[in-house]
């Protein structure tokens, strides 16, 4: 396998392609199998070089730092657990205890459309009219000045904003729904 890598042709420098950087370690589920781990993309071209080994690489375990290139060839689901686990890893590394439904919520936010958006500041403030879920991040004071100097409504649309004031989101769990009594036990 590592002679056929070899042997790939590149146009340009992997940077310009895409990839980082690519290791291939050990799978410790299974000794007779890698895992390939890429920083960057292209992981449909490394999977179309790989394809013929399968004996070697388990596809269901291929990583890849690319939300982007996960969604184009994967889908957006696999892309969630990727961002999702890549998530709790840098918390954890830092021996930071963070609930995995905190986590989840980020992932939902990040790739709710099926695309990927940035969960940080500016992407939030440039596509958000909600100002407390503006204020849950860490320039309240500013937000909370400026929407009541311009009378900024607040509709309790978004779940920061209803969790803020200890109201259910009203998405998943949180959302409404009905109770029909059918007369039976």
């Amino acid at each position: 396998v590592k002679q056929r890598l070899a042997g790939t042709a590149v146009e340009r420098p992997a940077e310009q392609q895409g990839i980082v950087s690519a290791s291939i370690i050990p799978d410790p589920k299974d000794e007779n199998k890698s895992i390939l781990m890429l920083a960057g993309g292209k992981l449909q071209k490394v999977m179309n070089v790989l394809n013929p080994y399968p004996e070697y690489f388990d596809f269901l375990r291929i990583y890849s730092s690319d939300v982007h290139d996960v969604i184009a060839t994967f889908g957006v689901e696999v892309a969630y657990c990727i961002f999702r686990d890549d998530v709790k890893g840098v918390f954890g590394s830092h021996n930071v205890a963070v609930d995995s439904r905190h986590i989840s919520l980020i992932a939902d936010y990040a790739l709710a459309s099926g695309k990927w958006k940035a969960f940080n500041r500016n992407s939030i403030m440039a596509s958000n009219t909600s100002v407390l879920h503006k204020m849950s991040f860490e320039t309240s004071i500013k937000f909370l000045i400026n929407a009541v100097v311009k009378h900024d409504p607040e509709g309790l649309k978004y779940p920061s904003s209803r969790l803020m004031l200890g109201m259910h989101p009203e998405l998943g769990v949180g959302a409404g729904f009905e109770v029909r009594n059918t007369g039976t036990p």
